[in-house]
């Protein structure tokens, strides 16, 4: 079962936590991380043969040992894979999808015992795909394939963007409703490409959607380098960005205040269908640098007292 608590994205390629983030997650009683283990992707081969779907940008592990003899302190662990659309359209039969489905709980499973993650705060997996109406089909039938793989009392959890609300429901458990990259971030017109209360809007207009729904905020904050008008890339540092910005290339900060946040809960809130059950609270992500640009009572406003 499905219970509703505050949570977290991890979303690094290390799983390291300092010491503000281990103390963020007591203070405000996170109780459930999503780390995203891997990617899935479709990789051209050194010698030329047809592109494979591959496992990549693995975590790695490196706060783990605590685990081994603390674990009730432990949040709930939730396995999270990101799929491109490009593997999830090259699997184009059921035989395929049962095959790719087993060989990724394999190497969560293995990842896991590896690393430590106490086994008794994993009892899900969430996939985390940008399907259309093109890549719905071989989404969904991955998701069967992985369900029927999964250990039966595991919960099977998937992202949901806002533009898939006027689609299919997809066969999981739950959804997490992502509310965030909601406009296009290639656009040098934008203001805000983040999270934006005008760009949400929209698509909550008569949303039927039956699947139960948790939401998912964001708190991070990136700079977007542009030249002449055309999108050059996300910017890793800010020493970056102010050397390029001083060359008088367009580098545009983006980060979301707490107002901006609360007036997409409000609505989201106010629009969506009354839920069957409480919906959980996840903030995107857990990094320390951009989490101290909030307070502890707006954090504490955004997971809801």
């Amino acid at each position: 079962m499905h219970e509703p608590m505050r949570a977290m994205y991890h979303w690094k390629n290390i799983f390291s936590l300092d010491d503000e983030e281990q103390d963020f997650l007591k203070k405000h009683n996170v109780g459930r991380l999503y780390i995203r283990f891997f990617d899935v992707t479709l990789e051209d081969l050194v010698n030329g043969d047809a592109p494979q779907i591959v496992p990549s940008a693995t975590v790695r592990f490196e706060d783990t040992c605590h685990w081994r003899y603390d674990t009730e302190d432990v949040p709930e662990i939730v396995p999270t894979i990101f799929i491109t659309p490009e593997a999830i359209l090259s699997i184009d039969n059921q035989e395929q999808t049962k095959t790719i489905a087993k060989k990724m709980l394999e190497r969560i499973d293995n990842m896991c015992s590896y690393y430590s993650v106490p086994m008794n705060k994993v009892n899900e997996i969430q996939l985390d795909c940008d399907w259309t109406m093109w890549s719905e089909q071989p989404f969904f039938r991955f998701c069967r394939a992985v369900r029927k793989a999964m250990p039966k009392s595991w919960l099977l959890s998937s992202t949901i963007r806002l533009h898939q609300l006027r689609m299919q429901e997809p066969p999981v458990d739950y959804g997490v409703l992502m509310l965030y990259n909601t406009n296009n971030l290639r656009n040098p017109e934008v203001e805000n490409s983040i999270l934006s209360a005008d760009d949400v809007k929209p698509y909550l207009k008569h949303v039927k959607y039956q699947l139960p729904l948790d939401l998912a905020y964001p708190t991070f904050s990136w700079d977007l380098w542009f030249q002449n008008g055309r999108f050059r890339g996300i910017l890793r540092s800010r020493c970056q960005a102010d050397s390029l910005r001083q060359t008088g290339e367009m580098i545009r900060h983006e980060e979301v205040d707490y107002k901006e946040i609360m007036k997409v809960k409000n609505l989201v809130e106010a629009r969506l269908p009354n839920p069957k059950h409480k919906r959980s609270t996840i903030l995107y992500h857990l990094d320390s640098n951009n989490l101290n640009k909030y307070s502890y009572n707006e954090i504490e406003d955004i997971f809801g007292r």
